[in-house]
């Protein structure tokens, strides 16, 4: 296990879950975020390979308990799932206390997810004031858009 020095937060490079993710990169499963996270996760961060301006990725291998009853990705899921990926790319980004609280969060349902997909984030910071952080992204399936959003969080920037 890694932590990565974000309050509870910690990167397990050994969980089991890890069997979800695909080949090619290094995944860990995030831990620590609370009882809510661990309920609908696990979600999944990688360093490697990266895009300009990326400073993390995030992935979620679509499980029976993210989809409705005719195994399609819940919208609360995803729209939970990037606004985790919102959060900790932020993180990921800048020297800041753990606790981000979303304060404005848009999203645009653009292709339905299934059951056993795998789902990847691209996230970017495009904006950071003294309080808040401005970020836009997209959760796609391969190349394929399944979400996308822009978000507004609170910041507490940590003294350097």
């Amino acid at each position: 296990m890694t932590g990565n020095n974000r309050g509870a937060l910690v990167y397990n490079y050994e969980h089991e879950s890890t069997k979800h993710a695909p080949e090619g990169r290094r995944w860990a499963v995030i831990e620590g975020g609370g009882a809510f996270p661990d309920m609908v996760g696990p979600m999944f961060v990688t360093f490697d390979d990266l895009e300009p301006g990326e400073h993390a990725r995030f992935g979620l291998r679509l499980l029976e308990h993210h989809c409705n009853g005719v195994d399609v990705a819940h919208g609360g899921m995803l729209c939970t799932f990037i606004d985790t990926a919102f959060a900790q790319s932020l993180l990921s980004a800048m020297n800041l206390d753990w606790n981000v609280p979303t304060i404005n969060l848009i999203t645009d349902f653009l292709s339905a997810s299934v059951k056993g997909e795998w789902l990847e984030s691209r996230v970017r910071l495009t904006h950071a004031t003294g309080r808040m952080a401005f970020l836009s992204g997209v959760i796609q399936s391969g190349d394929r858009p399944i979400i996308r959003g822009q978000a507004i969080f609170k910041i507490k920037r940590l003294k350097e």
